[in-house]
C-alpha cells in the first residue's frame, strides 16, 4: 500500500534485527530510509523493498562513507 508507515518494531521484527540495531544504522547513516515523526521514526514499506526478511541487511543496506577529503 502507498504511503505505509512501519514503526521500528515492526521494522524489525520484519528485517529479523534488533530495534538497538536500527537504531545504530540511522546514526551511522545505514539501514532502510526512515522519517523523524515528533518524538519517533517511521520507516516507509516502500523502503523496505527485498530486504524484509533476507536475512542480508548489510549487504542491502550498506553503512555511508563519512567524507572526509
Amino acid at each position: 500500500m502507498p504511503g505505509e508507515f512501519l514503526s521500528v518494531p515492526e521494522v524489525a521484527a520484519r528485517l529479523q534485527v534488533s530495534r538497538s540495531t536500527l537504531a545504530r544504522w540511522r546514526r551511522v547513516g545505514g539501514g532502510p530510509p526512515f522519517v523523524p515523526f515528533c518524538r519517533t521514526v517511521r520507516y516507509p514499506a516502500a523502503g523496505l523493498g527485498q530486504a524484509a526478511g533476507s536475512g542480508r541487511q548489510n549487504e542491502v543496506f550498506p553503512r555511508k562513507r563519512a567524507n572526509r577529503g
